[in-house]
């Protein structure tokens, strides 16, 4: 069974066919990109509500390059792109456009998900740093 991933997989390789020296290679990194913007979303949200701090930068990239490699060797049987072809080759020029937008929407999201986390955590945790007796929070002029 065909999931989200391979469709973006494939839309991404036949995007790549005409520009990227590897257009395996290339659809496989878009894909690792978009999965593990989805862990580190995760992880912000559960950051966002538990004391859970992030792991160093290199977890993360560590977390990317086993998800490229993963998807590297599942895509790279050519048969996967005849399944895929058969399976999408034939979709309308209005349904490539509306599941492409949806694509570069929910890259988007992921993109700004974890930021927006980020934000919202800080002020938060700001906020309560200022609050009941912190020089900044209780600042009052005497005269």
């Amino acid at each position: 069974m065909l999931s989200f991933f391979d469709y973006v997989f494939y839309r991404a390789y036949k995007l790549g066919v005409g520009r990227a020296k590897s257009p395996l290679a290339y659809a496989s990194m878009i894909v690792s990109v978009m999965q593990s913007l989805i862990i580190i979303c995760l992880l912000s949200i559960i950051d966002f509500y538990t004391n859970y701090t992030h792991p160093d930068v290199w977890i993360y990239i560590l977390v990317i390059l086993t998800c490229y490699i993963i998807n590297y060797y599942r895509y790279e049987s050519n048969p996967w792109i005849d399944k895929m072809d058969e399976m999408w080759g034939g979709e309308t020029e209005n349904r490539k456009v509306t599941r492409g937008w949806l694509i570069v929407l929910l890259m988007a999201a992921l993109v700004s998900a974890p930021l927006t986390f980020a934000k919202m955590g800080y002020k938060y945790k700001h906020k309560q740093t200022t609050q009941g007796g912190h020089k900044w929070g209780s600042y009052k002029t005497h005269n």
